[in-house]
């Protein structure tokens, strides 16, 4: 695993502008999350990294493209404008109902640079791609965190598990909407709606566990005025939270400790 984390670090980098550095990013997800900043949690950790080269270095070095839109013959001349228009859509989001995205291809085609008729193809590359990103982060958060392979695991667990990236994922894109270009991104509205999500998935269907979420879920909509001050209470309160649940598939204190992680006091 280590060697497929070096090679998604080192192929996939542009320079970053008006954003967060991972390092920050990184730090956000370390305060948030269960986990400990040690040697023995070093897996959690790296993910966090791979997690923000995800969405900020998924794409040509010469470009700032995906490369199977920077290497087709048809889309390698297309103009995007800056490098958040590319994954900033949220985890479970279908680029097609992205409206940054679709505006700038709609762009492309008014100023002749495809046609009408390659729009479907265009879309049939990038999510193609998206989906083949999309697994790999699926299937290095199932080592890390515990669980068989995505095949081979419930619909439960599966939802867990994309929870477990979600969250991650969201905590980097409300970092980068305390920055200065936040109108290529997915609006803030849909990513705490996301996190909410993933919270509710993280609890299942345990009569206790639902009311520990509902109850987190209406603490952070009253930071909502603010990404920053939403992370901060998340730094307070998702910890506990995660730690507090309970049941056959959901208690992930006892799980984590059995992995020989480190947590929180």
């Amino acid at each position: 695993m280590k060697k497929q984390l070096f090679i998604i670090f080192f192929v996939l980098a542009p320079t970053i502008t008006f954003a967060l550095s991972g390092k920050e990013h990184a730090f956000d997800m370390k305060r948030i999350y269960p986990f400990v900043d040690c040697v023995s949690n070093k897996k959690v950790i790296d993910f966090y990294s791979l997690v923000n080269e995800y969405l900020d270095k998924p794409n040509d070095i010469n470009t700032g493209k995906p490369n199977p839109i920077a290497n087709h013959p048809k889309f390698n001349k297309m103009k995007f404008g800056n490098h958040r228009i590319w994954y900033h859509w949220g985890f479970n989001t279908d680029p097609k109902k992205f409206s940054p995205l679709v505006e700038a291809v709609n762009r492309n085609i008014e100023n002749g640079i495809i046609d009408e008729s390659d729009v479907e193809e265009f879309w049939e590359c990038l999510i193609s791609d998206v989906r083949r990103r999309n697994r790999y982060l699926m299937n290095c958060a199932a080592e890390i965190f515990g669980y068989k392979s995505l095949g081979s695991i419930s619909q439960n667990q599966r939802r867990q598990l994309n929870a477990f990236v979600t969250v991650l994922y969201s905590i980097h894109v409300l970092g980068d909407h305390q920055g200065v270009i936040t109108d290529v991104m997915s609006d803030l509205s849909r990513v705490y709606g996301d996190i909410y999500n993933a919270i509710d998935d993280l609890a299942g269907k345990n009569r206790a566990n639902v009311s520990k979420a509902r109850e987190l879920n209406k603490q952070l909509r009253a930071q909502q005025h603010d990404p920053k001050v939403f992370l901060d209470k998340m730094e307070e309160k998702f910890t506990p939270y995660i730690l507090a649940l309970d049941g056959s598939l959901y208690n992930y204190k006892e799980k984590f400790e059995r992995l020989g992680y480190k947590l929180k006091n």
